[in-house]
C-alpha cells in the first residue's frame, strides 16, 4: 500500500484495499455471519461488501439487521424513514432479513448495562437500539456481527476543520463548509452566527489562551459549567484538570 497516494484516484484505490481486507479478514467464520443496516453510507458499505465476500467463497448468505420505527407519528417516521436506501442494499446482496421494531423498545432498558461497560458517563442515547440488534442476532445464532456505528466520526474532520479553513486563508471553502452545515443541521442559526461559533470564536479563543491565559481567561464561565457537578465528584474525577487539558488543546499550534 503506497504511503502516500498521489492521486484522489490512488488514494480511494488504497482505501478500497484496506477496507476489504478490514471485512475480508471478520467474514472467516463458520457460524453464520450478520451486519446491521441502517440504510446510511457506513452500514450500506460493510453488509454489500460482506455480502459479495461471503458469495465469492461459497459461504452462507449473509444476515442484515436493521431496526424501524414505523407506528412513529407520519410527520416524525418521514424525516428519519431510511427504508429505501436499505431496500437497495437488501435487494444487491440479497441478504437474509431481519427487522427490529425498534420503536417498541424502552430507551432506558440497557442503561445501567451500559453505563457498567462504559465506565463512565457516555454520550450514545441511541445505544439501547444497537443493543437491541445484537440481542437479536445472539437468538438467530449470528458469532459474528459486522457494524458500521458512528463510522463518521472516523472520516469526518469535525468543526475543527473551520478554524483551520480560516486559519489557511480558505474562505470561499469555509463559507461553503457552513453552508453545508446548516443545511445538513437543518439549523436555525444564520450563516453569519454558525461562521462566528464554528469558525471565527475557537481562533479568538485559542488565541487569548496564548495572549495572556492569566489575565484573559474567564474561571467564571467555566466553573458555571461544573456547577452542577458535586464537590466530591469534581475532586475524583479531577475536573480542574480535565479543563485545563482542554484548554491546552484548543491552544493553536
Amino acid at each position: 500500500v503506497a504511503p502516500h497516494p498521489a492521486s484522489d484516484q490512488e488514494c480511494a484505490a488504497t482505501f478500497l484495499d484496506l477496507f476489504t481486507e478490514a471485512v475480508r479478514c471478520r467474514v472467516r467464520s463458520d457460524a453464520p455471519v450478520g451486519s446491521t443496516l441502517s440504510g446510511g453510507l457506513d452500514s450500506s458499505s460493510i453488509s454489500c461488501l460482506a455480502a459479495q465476500l461471503l458469495r465469492e467463497s461459497n459461504q452462507q448468505r449473509l444476515h442484515c439487521f436493521s431496526a424501524t420505527f414505523s407506528s412513529l407519528p407520519p410527520a416524525m417516521f418521514t424525516r428519519i424513514d431510511e427504508r429505501p436506501y436499505m431496500k437497495a442494499v437488501l435487494e444487491a446482496c440479497a441478504p437474509v432479513e431481519h427487522e427490529l421494531r425498534a420503536d417498541q423498545l424502552h430507551p432506558f432498558l440497557t442503561l445501567p448495562e451500559d453505563l457498567r461497560s462504559a465506565g463512565q458517563p457516555f454520550f450514545g442515547p441511541n445505544m439501547y437500539i444497537h443493543n437491541g440488534m445484537y440481542d437479536l442476532a445472539e437468538r438467530q445464532g449470528i458469532k459474528v456481527l459486522l457494524d458500521g456505528i458512528d463510522g463518521d466520526s472516523v472520516v469526518s474532520y469535525g468543526f475543527e476543520r473551520l478554524p483551520q479553513l480560516l486559519l489557511t486563508g480558505r474562505w470561499p471553502s469555509l463559507v461553503r463548509e457552513t453552508i453545508g452545515l446548516k443545511a445538513v443541521s437543518a439549523s436555525r442559526q444564520s450563516l453569519f452566527r454558525l461562521l462566528w461559533q464554528y469558525g471565527l470564536k475557537p481562533v479568538l479563543m485559542a488565541l487569548t489562551e496564548r495572549i495572556g491565559p492569566e489575565r484573559y481567561w474567564r474561571p467564571s464561565a467555566q466553573s458555571q459549567r461544573v456547577a452542577l457537578l458535586r464537590a466530591d465528584f469534581k475532586r475524583r474525577a479531577c475536573v480542574d484538570d480535565l479543563l485545563q487539558r482542554h484548554r491546552c488543546r484548543m491552544q493553536l499550534p
